[in-house]
């Protein structure tokens, strides 16, 4: 819990936390906070993701994430390891989070739109071959419709696994595409890092996420 006698602070940037000795087995990690909603609720969202090759994050000066008695009064990590030889079973880790703020409020809020998450659009495993599977996933305009302003892009994050090829979200208003919002054409698990734009996504236009993978002889995946 973000301590109440910090009251209405402002984050403003991320950077991550690597212990050598374990740093090997660190996947990613993905930082979340939790906010009250009106009617006494609350909800959980997207704060930073960290993977290899993501580098210090900065908001933009004119906008923050507001936190304590204003904004996020939880946070939440979550750290995914990878160690499929089993050499790093029973030891302990402490990397963890940096989180830069300040006193100071900003002029606007910012936030992080997840797109194109497996975990929930995707329903069949990529089968097994020896060629490549391409899986769409849409952010169509009639959920953008609902927002009450512009959302002005700061950056863009992709994140894919060891059989990614290439990842694109290309971004329509109507049947005009616009430039894309990202695109990594030759995908590197090695290096993955915050991408700054400056693109405005209006209400009712649409998003897709295109993802392409590298089949499995063996199995499917």
């Amino acid at each position: 819990e973000v301590p109440s006698d910090m009251g209405c602070i402002t984050v403003i940037g991320f950077d991550r936390h690597l212990e050598p000795s374990t740093a090997k087995y660190v996947h990613h990690f993905v930082l979340s906070g939790t906010r009250p909603t009106a009617g006494g609720g609350s909800t959980t969202e997207i704060l930073w993701a960290w993977a290899p090759g993501v580098a210090p994050f900065f908001i933009p000066p004119e906008a923050g994430l507001p936190f304590g008695t204003c904004g996020y009064t939880k946070v939440s990590q979550s750290i995914h390891y990878n160690n499929p030889s089993g050499t790093g079973v029973g030891l302990v880790d402490t990397s963890g989070v940096k989180v830069y703020w300040t006193k100071k409020k900003r002029a606007h809020i910012a936030g992080v739109i997840s797109l194109g998450d497996v975990v929930h659009t995707q329903e069949v495993p990529i089968p097994k071959g020896s060629g490549f599977s391409t899986y769409n996933y849409d952010c169509p305009a009639a959920c953008t419709k609902h927002l009450t302003e512009p959302l002005h892009v700061y950056g863009f994050l992709q994140h894919m696994h060891h059989a990614g090829t290439q990842t694109i979200t290309t971004h329509w208003r109507g049947d005009k595409r616009l430039p894309d919002l990202g695109r990594t054409d030759f995908w590197n698990f090695a290096f993955q890092t915050t991408l700054p734009t400056h693109t405005t996504i209006q209400p009712g236009d649409s998003l897709r996420t295109s993802c392409t993978y590298r089949q499995r002889s063996d199995r499917a995946i």
